[in-house]
């Protein structure tokens, strides 16, 4: 799976992931005071696509992969839609690389012209793309002699620092170039396959499994986002690491409580990785309102 200089590499991407493990998490706000900051893991997720700006598809795979990752316990702190731009894509994984633990480049990769991302990889690091003597025989089988030397541009990967992790259910092997990886899949049955080999190839290691998972709390209620305010600012103060949001569900979407006629109604969400913790915050909000103001929900 890796070439020469693996055990070098290793070291190097060992302390640099350490590194950046504290500045995603310090970014965030005060490491030491956070109960949960020795857990946390954060990730970035970049889909390249020009159809997708244009408006002529939606973006299916970033939404898939957030949840994925969001599962096993990874804070996705950005999820962005870069176009099939080499400078695009390499200002966007240098950015996320130096301070997330993992990024994930989802599309761009193949043989059209506008299959740039590996090409974008390469210049975030630093590097040539070069022909892959290994992925080259690995494509040659799978193609032929329509494989062949640099007029293959599929075979071209970042020099010095890519990783090929196969899997016998995968037609092409994930791409790993240091704290990035790179993901061919189109289409969410292929990323879900994608995303399925990955985690059985990094058992053992620690990369994608291992972190503690998140744990959510949702309330319903029918009071307004000015009243909210207030509370929900020293609260936010008072948890940092515990994440709290809003969000009004459609207007024609209605809660009939005791003491109102028909209103609409906001969702609050909790979320983070202290069952305590959590509950500490969601009592914290209660106390302030009458009782029967919120309701739980599933």
């Amino acid at each position: 799976m890796l070439r020469d200089g693996r055990l070098e590499r290793a070291g190097r991407m060992k302390r640099s992931n350490k590194m950046e493990r504290k500045k995603s998490v310090t970014a965030n706000g005060d490491a030491d005071n956070m109960p949960c900051a020795n857990s946390l893991f954060a990730a970035s997720i970049i889909v390249v696509g020009d159809e997708i700006l244009q408006g002529d598809v939606e973006d299916n795979l970033g939404p898939f992969l957030n949840k994925k990752l969001h599962s096993f316990g990874w804070a996705v702190t950005r999820r962005v839609i870069i176009p099939n731009d080499i400078d695009a894509i390499s200002e966007e994984v240098e950015q996320r690389a130096e301070v997330n633990d993992l990024v994930f480049v989802v599309g761009g990769v193949g043989s059209l012209h506008s299959d740039v991302s590996l090409a974008g990889v390469a210049k975030a690091f630093g590097v040539r793309l070069a022909p892959d003597e290994e992925f080259e025989e690995f494509l040659r089988q799978q193609v032929g002699e329509l494989c062949s030397g640099d007029q293959n541009e599929m075979a071209k990967l970042p020099e010095g620092i890519t990783e090929l992790w196969h899997h016998k259910d995968l037609a092409v092997p994930v791409i790993k170039c240091r704290n990035v990886f790179v993901l061919s899949g189109t289409t969410v049955d292929e990323l879900d396959l994608q995303w399925k080999c990955l985690v059985e190839l990094s058992k053992g290691t620690d990369i994608i499994e291992g972190k503690q998972q998140f744990t959510s709390v949702r309330l319903q209620t029918t009071i307004s986002e000015l009243e909210l305010a207030g509370p929900f600012s020293r609260i936010d103060k008072d948890f940092p690491d515990i994440s709290i949001g809003c969000y009004r569900r459609s207007r024609q979407v209605k809660m009939r409580t005791q003491n109102s006629d028909r209103k609409s109604t906001l969702v609050l969400t909790f979320v983070g990785k202290d069952v305590d913790r959590l509950r500490m915050a969601v009592a914290s909000l209660s106390s302030v309102f009458p009782e029967g103001t919120f309701l739980e929900i599933d």
